[in-house]
Formats: structure tokens, sequence, C-alpha cells
């Protein structure tokens, strides 16, 4: 094998004849490459650019302790093992992002408290509705806003009625968006969940005519029967107009 120079040299190749064999250390690829070029000057431009490259790498190494160069070699090893496509410097750049987010961030019982302090006119019946919100996640009391996903919602989320699911969920949606809003988490998890499409049934309609027989009926036979009947009846009445609005 020839040693590695970083000397350009000519081979046999048609056209791009010019080679320049370049090590790993100094390679993109991060293995040994062999590169061609047209011309001459050309490999010696690029031959060049790798001599300076080189010699920033030896700085660079001085300034690191045995300790460190063995630490990112370990590193490098977990990278090729799970085939990533990530250098080295995006990993962790990507970490320290999510340190950064992580430190800013409440946790999820404090999200609830700091959304009911800023929405002073919320009823105490909804402050109450929240509250049994965030009690029936305990686990996720202390965890991070930032680090909570859907799926730490799902098992709760899925033992509950349709209603009540879509009720909790609602109220979740609040609180994640009002976390969001202050930036304390970049992913709503509800929005990664589905809402449960209830069917409602038809309202049955009955007629005057048999209303008055009821009633009726009641007046002649059950009389302690008829408030309740004419009650019933004016709810009823009122619920319909309500629908029609």
């Amino acid at each position: 094998m020839r040693p590695l120079t970083l000397k350009p040299y000519k081979t046999p190749r048609e056209g791009a004849s010019w080679c320049l064999d370049i090590p790993e250390y100094l390679s993109e690829t991060g293995k040994r490459q062999r590169k061609f070029f047209g011309t001459q000057k050309e490999a010696e431009t690029a031959a060049e650019i790798l001599k300076a490259r080189r010699a920033n790498f030896g700085n660079t190494l001085s300034l690191l302790s045995p300790e460190r160069i063995t630490e990112a070699a370990e590193v490098y090893k977990l990278l090729d093992s799970a085939e990533s496509h990530f250098s080295l410097l995006e990993v962790v750049k990507s970490h320290l992002r999510q340190e950064k987010a992580r430190s800013a961030s409440r946790s999820f019982a404090h999200l609830f408290d700091l959304y009911l302090a800023d929405r002073s006119e919320i009823s105490e019946e909804h402050r109450y509705k929240l509250g049994k919100t965030k009690e029936r996640f305990p686990k996720l009391r202390n965890k991070m806003a930032c680090d909570i996903t859907y799926e730490d919602l799902e098992p709760t989320l899925h033992k509950l009625k349709p209603h009540m699911r879509n009720a909790e969920m609602r109220n979740l949606n609040s609180i994640f968006r009002f976390g969001r809003k202050r930036r304390w988490l970049e992913i709503n998890p509800i929005d990664q969940l589905s809402f449960v499409k209830i069917h409602r049934k038809e309202v049955e309609t009955i007629a005057a005519s048999t209303v008055e027989k009821i009633l009726l009926d009641s007046l002649q036979n059950d009389r302690e029967l008829l408030p309740f009947l004419v009650l019933a009846r004016f709810q009823n009445k009122r619920t319909s107009i309500y629908r029609l609005e």
C-alpha cells in the first residue's frame, strides 16, 4: 500500500488521472479515501488544503487529554454501531439544546399552577376540574413538561370513557398550549392524540296530545306524580329551545 504523503501522483487512469490518498483522520467519511483530479494543479491545491487541515488537527489534538481522546473514540464507536448519519458535533449540539430546553422548562404540576395563576377569570368549577386532571397523572407530577410525550398520557386516557377522555384531553391541551406559548416545551403531546368521536342519539319528540293525556291521567289517578310530570315537561321544552338557538 502506498504511504500517505499527501503528495499527488499520476496514474494510468484515463481522464482524471492525478490521484491523492487521504488518511482516515482527514477524510470526510472517516475512512481512508482516494480522490482523482483532472490536472496536477488541482491535485496539488487539494493536497495543500489537507496539509493545513492536518496541521490544525495536530494543534487541536495537543489540547485534548488522553482521557478525552479515548472518550471521543468510544463515542464514535457508538455512532458507528448505531449506523448514525449524524456527526459527533451534531449529536453534542442536539444534546445541549435539549438540556437548555429542560433547564428552562417547568414540571407538569407546576405548569398547572402557573396556568391557573395566569387565568384569574377561570371559574371555581373549572379550577376544580383542572385540579382533578392534574391528580389523574401522579407519575408525571415532577416530570418536566418538555419531556412529556403522548405515550405518557395515553395509558391513563385509554381507561376513560369517551366523554371523560375528551374532557381531560381538552384540559391538558389548554395547559400544554400555555406552556408552549411560554416556550417551556416545543411539542404539545395532545396534538399526537385523537379525540373520540361521539355519536349522539336522535332526540325523541313526544306529541303534545300524548303529553296532555299523561297529565290528565295523573290528575285523575295520581296527583302526587303531577308536579314531577309538569316540571319534566317544562324542562324538556327549555332544552328544545336551547337546541334551536
